[in-house]
């Protein structure tokens, strides 16, 4: 299926109708990316770096910053005052007594994100390869309570769905690229490279809760 330069009509499936969310873009620059995965059935984390996976079990894993109602909510930045990563955690990964003036804003902007109201700007870190990029910026243009499939993404891209889906479980900054939203052709798909398990009650909750 081909799209017009700028077409996304046909992209977007209406389940329920809502506001678009004012996501805000990474930069494009290249730089190594900073994926993540989480291997449910194990319950550890993977945070993937250019030196390969790191794992951490809940205990060890980064501390989180808020809860969501399937998991908990953490983030990593750099030296620049940076965020490079928003990660879905486990829901018993202890929550930090005392948070950054960053973390204060990350967690900030993600109660304006559940409320459906506009979000103050973040230092969101340039990541990502160009094919990636791209396909963060398509799920961008997914409005909240609507969902689109890997493969319509994959055609607007001449690419494929897997290699999509790909792109969407490496997403580093989810919610703000609100990865959640892009759905399998016969079924929800997977999130965060995960297929069951607490990751994707929060797909599912993600989507319920946007009304889609």
């Amino acid at each position: 299926m081909k799209f017009a330069a700028g077409q996304t009509g046909s992209l977007i499936h209406t389940m329920k109708s809502g506001p678009a969310g004012p996501w805000k873009n990474p930069a494009q620059d290249r730089c190594w990316p900073m994926p993540f995965r989480i291997a449910s059935h194990t319950q550890e984390v993977a945070v993937r770096s250019p030196f390969g996976a790191i794992m951490r079990s809940p205990a060890d894993s980064l501390p989180a910053l808020m809860d969501l109602p399937s998991c908990r909510l953490g983030m990593q930045a750099n030296e620049l005052g940076q965020i490079t990563s928003i990660l879905f955690l486990h829901p018993e990964t202890p929550l930090k007594n005392r948070q950054t003036p960053l973390e204060q804003s990350l967690c900030a902007a993600v109660a304006h994100w559940l409320d459906g109201t506009p979000a103050p700007a973040l230092p969101f870190a340039p990541c990502g390869t160009r094919f990636q990029q791209d396909v963060w910026q398509l799920i961008r243009e997914i409005p909240r309570g609507r969902t689109a499939y890997y493969g319509e993404l994959a055609a607007r891209l001449d690419s494929s769905a897997r290699a999509v889906g790909q792109a969407c479980g490496d997403n580093p900054f989810p919610l703000f690229t609100p990865c959640h939203r892009v759905l399998g052709k016969h079924g929800n798909g997977g999130f965060a490279h995960a297929e069951s398990g607490w990751l994707m009650q929060t797909k599912l909750w993600l989507l319920q809760h946007e009304g889609a």
